[in-house]
């Protein structure tokens, strides 16, 4: 069976706020679990993979702001990943940098999002009048659904802001890395 829509993003990349968005135009789709039309993910598994969508879309988030956030993840987190991605350091460590982590893996999942979806657009442009939701709604046949007014914030975790310097001072190659990738997808850096 091929479900309707399958958005993918990061952790942190406005994945709660779309399902929600999407939810409340009547489309069913859960977050980060199947539902009857499809799912709002930011994880891929051996159940669940681009091929069993109609429309396999990459969403992306400011990365300076989801890399911050990222940052501040549970380190439980950081040991999953480190399985996936070997150059995470799943240590309990203070002296490793989450930053580090959390370019790490914010560039190897976006660059997973590339190749195994086929349209991208930025959580920043979701809005009442954008062109981004007329697309949505004209790609998922919604017609004129009037767009709901939901908190921006749904699920915002507290974490210290972080800054293009920052991440530079922590690893230069990764950062340019990062903001070359940002910069592609038309973010200012």
């Amino acid at each position: 069976m091929k479900y309707k829509l399958g958005i993918f993003s990061t952790i942190r990349g406005g994945t709660t706020y779309m399902c929600d968005t999407l939810r409340h135009c009547n489309v069913d789709v859960g977050h980060t679990r199947l539902r009857y039309e499809g799912a709002v993910l930011h994880n891929w598994t051996h159940r669940v993979n681009e091929t069993q969508f109609e429309h396999a879309w990459h969403q992306t988030r400011d990365p300076i702001k989801a890399i911050a956030s990222i940052g501040a993840c549970a380190q439980a987190f950081w040991r999953e990943w480190h399985e996936r991605i070997p150059a995470i350091d799943g240590r309990a460590d203070p002296k490793v940098p989450q930053l580090r982590n959390a370019m790490l893996y914010w560039l190897w999942w976006t660059e997973g999002c590339e190749q195994r979806t086929h349209w991208r657009y930025r959580i920043e442009d979701v809005s009442a009048k954008s062109e981004v939701w007329g697309e949505i709604c004209a790609r998922l046949g919604l017609g004129d659904v009037i767009f709901p007014d939901l908190p921006t914030d749904t699920n915002t975790k507290p974490h210290p802001p972080c800054t293009w310097d920052e991440l530079h001072t922590i690893d230069p190659t990764l950062a340019n890395a990062v903001m070359s990738k940002a910069t592609q997808y038309g973010y200012h850096v």
